[in-house]
């Protein structure tokens, strides 16, 4: 293999995992989480009444807090959705470069290897 072909592999492996993170955070829905802890929190808050020290309330609270801590974040990431549609579209236009080059690349190959009767 090439050198130019393991850049673009490389690359387009880079690039694809970029472009899934900054779709993962687009699609994602952060309030549903904080809603969602929020509400089973109530919940156990209303089984365990009396019982605050049981270890399966405060292993289950603590595990809720970091979903809740988690979607937050998540959250602040989203603030600026047109600066992420931006960007993936910059990442999908970029990858698609790549492979366009790629396959280009490969094309050449077979021609080459077509020509020299290998």
């Amino acid at each position: 293999m090439d050198i130019k072909k393991e850049i673009l592999l490389k690359s387009i492996q880079k690039t694809e995992a970029m472009l899934n993170k900054t779709i993962a955070i687009i699609e994602a829905k952060p309030i549903q989480d904080i809603i969602a802890a929020r509400k089973e929190a109530g919940e156990l808050l209303n089984k365990y009444a009396g019982n605050f020290t049981d270890a399966k309330f405060l292993k289950r609270l603590d595990e809720l807090s970091k979903i809740a801590k988690k979607a937050f974040k998540l959250s602040k990431r989203r603030k600026n959705y047109p600066a992420l549609l931006n960007k993936r579209h910059k990442l999908s236009e970029k990858l698609s470069i790549y492979k366009n080059e790629l396959y280009r690349l490969e094309l050449n190959e077979k021609k080459t290897k077509h020509v020299n009767g290998i």
